[in-house]
């Protein structure tokens, strides 16, 4: 196992230039990538990874607190965000993340990125830490936002999920717009705020749904093809591994009929070196909803964290 101090430092939280834009050629089409910060050779970076449906606007107000220490680098999956559709997966089809992680390990090769630090949030989960096993020589750290794996028999609840994530039918007056808005206002079930920085989640989170109504099923069919793999994955990891939940993820996912908090159990118990801290009052979306709490977090676990 692993430990560092969580007494935390005052951080100002100052910002780095705004994001500069790329794209990865490849066989199913571009992918989209976001850069905060100057890719330096002495750098490590954060290479971030969003949820489903999400984009790298997932991370727009974590990257620019954390990117002066530490570079960050994100990247669309295919159909979401700035990437391409896939072009090659059809109804049926995806692209493997293991496959995802290769192009993105090639890309950095290309950035010049030596050191890195791989960061998924839920479904992303599985191509950072696919990324870490591919590069053990480059990956310093792991960092988890709310991982994800599945029992066998909760994988009916997530082909439920699917089926209701469908497009729903374009109406003249654009209330599908506003029905995108809603669910995303109740998310996993628990209210979202009406302050102005909850609002621009739910606007930022509604984007992101709507560009991606038709191709999500590709990312979460990915997810669901690696869940097999996912320990196995994790047992090859060496590093130290940071494990961020937040605190009303299991209580909603429980009373889902998932099991979070028995499959959070196995998950960490497939984990050599790993510390696990829950982000109070949140639920997803914690990199952007509760950014300034989590950057502090991630900053001493890569300053200080220790073998024991």
């Amino acid at each position: 196992s692993c430990k560092f101090s969580h007494s935390m430092r005052t951080f100002l939280l100052p910002t780095c230039v705004a994001a500069l834009r790329g794209f990865v050629d490849t066989p199913e089409g571009q992918i989209h990538y976001r850069v905060w910060g100057d890719l330096h050779e002495n750098a490590t970076a954060l290479v971030m990874f969003h949820g489903n449906p999400r984009s790298t606007a997932e991370f727009e107000r974590f990257a620019p607190m954390v990117c002066r220490e530490h570079p960050v680098v994100s990247f669309d999956f295919y159909g979401q965000g700035h990437s391409d559709d896939c072009g090659s997966c059809g109804d049926n089809g995806t692209v493997a993340l293991e496959k995802f992680a290769g192009y993105v390990g090639q890309e950095l090769g290309r950035l010049g990125v030596d050191r890195f630090v791989p960061v998924g949030q839920a479904s992303g989960t599985g191509v950072a830490v696919e990324l870490a096993v591919r590069y053990p020589r480059s990956v310093t750290h792991l960092v988890l936002g709310n991982p994800i794996w599945y029992f066998p028999e909760v994988e009916k609840h997530v082909a439920a999920y699917m089926a209701m994530t469908q497009h729903p039918p374009l109406a003249a007056n654009g209330s599908h717009v506003l029905d995108a808005w809603t669910n995303f206002n109740m998310d996993g079930h628990v209210p979202a705020g009406t302050d102005s920085a909850s609002l621009e989640l739910t606007e930022s989170k509604t984007v992101d749904r709507l560009r991606a109504f038709w191709t999500q099923h590709w990312y979460m069919r990915a997810y669901l093809q690696h869940n097999p793999r996912m320990l196995h994955a994790l047992r090859q990891i060496k590093v130290p591994v940071l494990v961020l939940y937040a605190s009303e993820f299991f209580p909603v996912y429980d009373a889902a009929g998932m099991n979070a908090t028995q499959q959070r159990h196995v998950l960490l118990g497939a984990l050599s070196r790993k510390v696990e801290t829950v982000i109070p009052d949140a639920f997803e979306g914690f990199f952007w909803a509760n950014a300034s709490y989590v950057v502090p977090i991630v900053s001493k676990f890569l300053e200080d964290v220790q073998l024991v």
